[in-house]
């Protein structure tokens, strides 16, 4: 099954976090509202939407 991973960023040049993109046309930059343990938050996509294949973590990515 294909998946559409995005990576955020908290931060610019912070530590970077991979969520389901949910089938938005994610670009760099962008800004989005992740779910996270303290609850909702602001982040930005560190890089465009990646399509994967059998991506071994993805009953553990939430969604954006």
């Amino acid at each position: 099954m294909q998946i559409d991973k995005v990576d955020v960023s908290y931060e610019p040049n912070g530590k970077i976090y991979s969520f389901l993109a949910n089938g938005l046309p994610l670009k760099k930059g962008d800004v989005v509202i992740v779910d996270t343990i303290r609850g909702a938050e602001l982040a930005y996509v560190a890089k465009d939407v990646e399509y994967l294949e059998n991506y071994e973590h993805e009953d553990q990515l939430k969604k954006v």
